[in-house]
């Protein structure tokens, strides 16, 4: 037999036995392999005496993260065990109670610690699972997915399960709440609605210095919000017991320059709450707004300014046989751009069933037109609380002053309050003039601010008295025009 006929016959065996070899994994293999994986762990324990337990950052087809994960991390980060850590990765963080930055250290991955409790060693890693599918696929493939790892001996199963895990579950929420720093998140426009477990929001420190001490608004209207917002924050029993979620909606309306974000800001700081700042022409479809639901942590704020400005959501819901078919084309040809989020889908986003996902949450919309909005949108049960914000008053007037220059009264006060009463202007444009201009005004700012104050208000008054006269002229030269037109020609 020549050799070409032995490599022949081989190269036939071969791939025989490929075949054979294909079928067997198609059929048998999953099955006699696990078994056999069953056997073999039987068989390893016999040696290896190590119980392990795996906080998975998220489980199943869960869209949340895992807040045993979450307190995992806390306590890790934190306790004397990882100070023996080789690896670590570093982040720096601004404080909330000063201006300085702190450093941040956490284990990095694939790194080993120890801790040890009532004489037991417990061993930490923090591992990354990748992601087994490999198939290409018109969709993004799963990212890897991040863990901790817990080995014990057998013989502290016990004390692990009974009394370690509740301690390091406990001690990791608290020393969260202890760490956390105020927030401000908006939404990123790349997120992807296939795929859960990419993060849907970006953060920066929030550091608005805004109170409602500096906020100019009347007293009584102002410690009025601030008892709702503190009944609100203290409320998780009233709310569970009433059968409603812990949740809360304010509407903020009113000219531009009132003060609305302001507000917001006073609002974050009066509860400690981070701040959601959501962007609704960056959301995809309503599947998307339920999944950056999904992501926002408890005290939260969740902020939708300007409502009516946002999307189509304004005047009545149209009926669908409404729609022309030069809309439908248009939806047609610019769907992979334009959010596709409904008035509907925002309902159920604000007091569905989807918006009961987490708790302690205000819901916040502001407007300058809220005759714009659908009344369907702002119902009390969606909007609890309605909020005017309006033109400055001498009360808030009396605010700023103290707010701006220190001053409580002064002789040009009686002037500057006649004057509000006479004509409106908003607290913006208020706090604009009693602002120093000039390097030279600050040693007499207060007289130069208030007359510049008194000035604005004279000349805005008389621009004011001058634009009705002008819309008189227009509607009498339209009157006659009217009659003119409509009298017969001879």
């Amino acid at each position: 037999m020549g050799m070409e006929e032995k490599w022949a016959g081989w190269g036939s065996a071969l791939a025989s036995a490929m075949f054979l070899w294909a079928m067997f994994r198609q059929y048998f293999y999953s099955i006699l392999g696990d078994r056999l994986g069953v056997h073999a762990m039987k068989l390893v324990s016999l040696f290896y005496p190590y119980i392990e337990i795996t906080f998975f950052e998220y489980t199943g087809q869960r869209l949340k993260r895992s807040e045993a994960y979450a307190a995992v991390e806390s306590y890790l980060s934190a306790s004397s065990c990882s100070k023996h850590a080789r690896r670590l990765k570093a982040d720096s963080d601004r404080s909330g109670s000063g201006s300085g930055s702190t450093l941040i250290l956490a284990m990095d991955d694939h790194e080993e610690v120890i801790d040890s409790f009532s004489g037991a060693k417990l061993y930490w890693s923090s591992q990354i699972a990748p992601s087994k599918s490999h198939a290409i696929s018109f969709y993004p493939s799963s990212p890897d997915r991040r863990f901790y790892r817990l080995s014990f001996h057998r013989r502290h199963r016990d004390l692990v399960a009974e009394s370690y895990l509740r301690h390091v579950l406990d001690e990791g929420k608290a020393i969260g709440l202890k760490n956390r720093v105020r927030r401000l998140y908006t939404n990123n426009t790349s997120y992807d609605s296939y795929d859960f477990r990419k993060l849907g929001w970006s953060h920066v420190n929030f550091e608005h210095p805004a109170t409602f001490e500096t906020i100019a608004m009347d007293p009584e209207k102002k410690r009025d919000i601030v008892d709702d917002l503190i009944a609100f924050s203290r409320g998780k029993e009233f709310y569970s017991r009433v059968g409603k979620p812990w949740k809360r909606g304010y509407l903020l309306y009113g000219p531009p320059g009132t003060g609305k974000s302001t507000m917001i800001a006073a609002m974050a700081n009066l509860l400690d709450y981070d701040v959601y700042d959501l962007e609704l022409t960056a959301v995809k479809n309503n599947s998307s707004l339920r999944k950056l639901l999904l992501e926002i942590s408890g005290k939260a704020i969740i902020v939708l300014e300007d409502i009516d400005c946002s999307l189509d959501l304004s005047g009545k819901r149209k009926k669908e046989k409404e729609k022309s078919e030069e809309e439908e084309k248009k939806i047609g040809s610019e769907e992979n751009t334009e959010s596709k989020v409904t008035l509907s889908g925002l309902l159920n986003f604000i007091d569905g069933l989807w918006s009961a996902c987490g708790g302690e949450r205000l819901v916040v919309f502001t407007t300058n037109f809220v005759e714009k909005l659908d009344p369907a949108l702002i119902r009390r049960g969606r909007m609890d609380r309605h909020i005017e914000l309006s033109y400055c008053d001498f009360e808030g007037f009396k605010v700023l002053a103290r707010n701006y220059l220190g001053i409580n009264e002064h002789t040009l006060f009686e002037k500057i309050q006649r004057l509000l009463e006479e004509r409106n202007i908003t607290p913006a444009d208020v706090a604009e003039n009693l602002m120093p201009k000039k390097v030279t005004e600050v040693a007499g700012s207060v007289e130069v601010c208030l007359t510049n104050l008194i000035q604005a208000l004279m000349e805005s008054k008389l621009n004011s008295a001058k634009g009705e006269e002008e819309m008189l002229e227009a509607t009498v030269a339209k009157v006659v025009e009217e009659k003119e037109s409509a009298a017969p020609s001879t």
